[in-house]
Order: structure tokens, then C-alpha cells, then sequence
């Protein structure tokens, strides 16, 4: 399969699992994020249109029963937000996406989501079982992620790199929250795939553990921002830490 033919199944079944497209997915470094994002819209624009049930209701109180969260303040999504930010981030695939992107934003509007006021911060613990929730696929994606393209990420935020971040599967730039971008990696490990999350924009007062789902993470100060590592085993979080603060190296 060809490019040009898993370009066209991929738009009319982004979550095909015949042989050939999954190989070429996992395959090509060109067409295997674009896949994997794809899946993710796909599933958003499905969940959006469900009105009565908001996208990220499911995550948001898996996170907020795990965590033991007593505030009853339930922030918004930042689903518009995210996506506005995903789409003029990506111009190749802003046409085909143009018209989901409107469905989505008058999804917002019945819900009363358009941002008036500035948004309440959520609890940075929430943030992060959030934000792993939502972004599941992330960790399905097996594919080596080139130096250079961790190395463009931390430089958007006044960081280099200064070793090599070995077993990195996945890496994007994602919106955290009221349009703020931070990093989102996934770091293959003996134990399992780690979730690691730099978040830029807020910082936390020490080291702070936290558990949700089935998972367990640390909290740390990084740079000017916070470093969340998450996994389903602990004994990989506190080494792939590690491995972040001695390859970065903050300006």
C-alpha cells in the first residue's frame, strides 16, 4: 500500500485494522501521525455530536471519582480550543477538516461552549489524568521518533536537547488547556509505555504522586513548567524522569 491509497482509506475508515494499512501506519513517518490524529478527530467529531453526553465527560469523571476531586466545578474541555489550534497548526489537512471543524464549533455554541470569560485553571492533578485519558491512542502509536522532531518541540519553549531520548514511540505538540501548548511523549520502557507531559504554563510546589484508572504518575517541577510522567507501573516512572532532566537542558 502506497501512500496515496492509505491517504484515501484512511479518510474513509480512519480506524481500518486490515493488515496492510495498520503496517503501513506504523510503517511511514509521514502518514502515521496523520493517521493516528485522524483516529483521534474522528472519535472527538463522534463524541461531540453527542450532545447529551460531552466529549470527554467519560474522562472527565474517571479523573475527577479517581483523584477524589471535592471541587464540583467542572471545567470545560477545550475541545474547540484544541482543535482551532491542531487545524491552523496543520494547514496540508485544514480543507478536509473544514466542515467537521464548523459541526464541532456550533456543537459548542448549543452547549454553550464558546469561551466569553477567561476559564477557571482546573487542579493540575486533573489536568494530567485528563489529558492521558482523552489521548489514549497515543500509546498504541510504535513508531521511533527522530531527534530532530523532539528537539524542535522542547525549543519552542527555550529548551534543548543535549542527549538522545532513545525509545520515544510518540510526539506531539498538544494544547494542556485555554490554548496553551506543551509536549506530549510516549517513552517505551521495560515495563510498559510512560506517558510524559511537560506543561509549560503551570507549575507544581515539589514532587506529587497521583493515581487514576489504572495508572499511577509523578508530578515534578521542570524548567519554568511541570513534568508528569504516567504509566501502569511505577517502578518506570522515576528512570524516565531522570532521563528527561538529563536530556533537556532549559535556557
Amino acid at each position: 500500500m502506497n501512500c496515496q491509497e492509505f491517504e484515501q482509506r484512511a479518510w474513509a475508515e480512519p480506524n481500518c485494522d486490515e493488515p496492510e494499512f495498520v503496517r503501513h501506519m506504523n510503517e511511514c513517518p509521514d502518514c502515521g501521525p496523520a493517521a493516528a490524529e485522524l483516529r483521534a478527530f474522528d472519535g472527538e467529531i463522534g463524541a461531540s455530536l453527542r450532545v447529551d453526553c460531552p466529549e470527554g465527560l467519560a474522562a472527565r469523571i474517571r479523573a475527577r471519582q479517581a483523584l477524589q476531586d471535592a471541587d464540583e466545578a467542572a471545567p470545560e474541555s477545550g475541545l474547540v480550543t484544541r482543535l482551532r489550534d491542531w487545524l491552523f497548526g496543520n494547514p496540508g489537512w485544514v480543507g478536509a477538516y473544514a466542515a467537521a471543524a464548523t459541526v464541532l464549533l456550533v456543537v459548542g455554541v448549543l452547549r454553550g461552549g464558546i469561551e466569553g470569560a477567561t476559564p477557571e485553571l482546573m487542579p493540575l492533578d486533573q489536568l494530567v489524568a485528563e489529558h492521558t485519558l482523552e489521548e489514549q491512542f497515543a500509546m498504541k502509536v510504535d513508531m521511533p521518533v527522530p531527534r530532530g522532531d523532539i528537539e524542535a518541540m522542547f525549543g519552542q519553549f527555550g529548551a534543548r536537547l543535549v542527549a538522545d531520548l532513545d525509545g520515544v514511540t510518540f510526539a506531539n505538540g498538544c494544547v494542556m488547556e485555554n490554548g496553551v501548548k506543551g509536549v506530549h511523549l510516549v517513552v517505551d520502557t521495560p515495563q510498559g509505555k510512560v506517558t510524559v507531559l511537560v506543561i509549560p504554563h503551570r507549575t507544581v510546589d515539589g514532587t506529587r504522586t497521583l493515581r487514576f484508572a489504572d495508572y499511577q504518575g509523578r508530578m515534578s517541577p521542570y524548567g519554568k513548567g511541570t513534568l508528569a510522567v504516567v504509566g501502569g507501573d511505577s517502578r518506570a516512572l522515576e528512570p524516565v524522569e531522570q532521563r528527561f532532566r538529563q536530556a533537556v537542558q532549559w535556557l
